[in-house]
């Protein structure tokens, strides 16, 4: 049944959140081009410098526990939708800019490939000509395939709308739970899942999304419980606040070093980096400086095209540095890479983004005078 609304429901929309996901998006930018032009094991140290801008793994695990507090709120407001609504419009959303994104990925990798001389990471994309089964299983999103071939970005893509399709289920069983229990299930998804990938490695692909699913679940708990949150926030005092917001930040992008040096298996640093990201969220909700900051015209502006960036900055980076090599600078290539990306991310979102999501909006509209009533069964518009 359809979980009544809440005597103190959240906002019907955070503008905040939009613009968070957006200078995440930039920080994946930041991070493949860094992974481009350097190794780990052969970059100054003075780069380490630039690892909270390059967090860009901890800002793949935000997106998931955005995508989890957002698709809650329709539920925590009495206005769910049809499953069958619900999951179109997840289609039009996602998958449909997805799908081109692939075309212009699957081009430039049919002008572009070969190995590029910039270590594993750069040649695990455009390493080899396009392959039709491969672009296949890209299109239907099922089966163990290699997710980087024609996109970096891509592989987060398959998990979100995998996770999607059980969402409805996932939110009611959640939802249902006690706060403390439902973190616990969480908890042991996690775990659960991280342990059998390190012991039987090929199911990998197959099991990631529930390992995810684990950071949904996170996003629904502070979905429904967010005004308790906020209000726990602004009782603090300012050091307070200024603890919690070092310790979302150290948790966000150390993650893998506070694995690192507890002798954890690999996978267990997204569990710190969830906690941290749940921080950078109560943050952008209840911090008037970040407030502030994600309220400028500039985050706005990210926050607008931060999918079609996500979709198309990977095409941008292998496709320029396969057209100039070393023929120009590192600073020339990341100008260039920039100002690209974002051009052709605002052309993407006017030109497929947006004309999608207006179509999905339309969906939801004429399922409502078709039929005001719910099923049993509902999803988050």
């Amino acid at each position: 049944m359809q979980p009544k609304a809440l005597v103190s429901k959240p906002a019907e929309r955070y503008e905040e959140l939009d613009s968070l996901r957006g200078v995440a998006a930039l920080t994946v930018l930041f991070h493949h081009f860094r992974n481009m032009w350097t190794t780990p094991h052969h970059e100054p140290r003075i780069l380490a410098l630039a690892d909270p801008f390059t967090a860009g793994f901890s800002a793949v695990v935000l997106f998931f526990l955005l995508s989890g507090f957002v698709l809650s709120v329709p539920y925590l407001r009495g206005k769910g939708q049809p499953y069958g609504i619900y999951i179109v419009r997840r289609i039009l959303r996602i998958y449909a800019p997805y799908f081109f994104a692939l075309l212009l990925s699957v081009g430039g990798a049919a002008l572009w490939h070969g190995p590029l001389g910039h270590g594993e990471w750069a040649d695990r994309t455009w390493l080899h000509p396009v392959n039709s089964h491969l672009v296949l299983a890209h299109v239907l999103m099922i089966g163990n395939y290699d997710w980087t071939q024609y996109n970096t970005a891509f592989w987060s893509l398959v998990i979100e709308m995998r996770v999607s399709i059980i969402f409805p289920v996932l939110f009611f069983l959640i939802y249902r739970m006690r706060p403390r229990n439902a973190i616990f299930v969480a908890l042991c998804l996690y775990i659960s899942t991280v342990a059998v990938v390190s012991r039987w490695w090929w199911l990998d692909h197959s099991l990631r999304f529930l390992e995810y699913a684990a950071v949904f679940i996170c996003g629904i708990v502070l979905a429904t419980n967010i005004e308790k949150v906020n209000e726990w926030y602004r009782r603090q005092s300012l050091l307070k606040r200024v603890i919690f917001g070092c310790a979302a930040f150290v948790f966000y992008t150390g993650g893998h070093f506070l694995a690192t040096h507890l002798r954890l298996t690999a996978g267990f640093d997204e569990g710190f980096t969830t906690i941290g990201a749940i921080g950078y969220l109560v943050l952008a909700l209840n911090s008037f400086p970040v407030r502030g900051v994600l309220r400028s015209s500039p985050a706005k502006f990210l926050g607008r095209i931060s999918y079609s960036l996500y979709l198309v900055h990977g095409t941008v980076l292998f496709a320029l540095t396969h057209a100039l090599g070393n023929k120009v600078s590192v600073p020339v290539h990341f100008f260039l890479f920039l100002s690209g990306s974002l051009v052709l991310a605002y052309l993407f979102c006017l030109g497929i983004e947006e004309p999608f999501l207006r179509i999905s909006r339309q969906v939801s509209k004429m399922a409502k005078k078709r039929d005001t009533s719910l099923p049993p069964l509902v999803a988050a518009s």
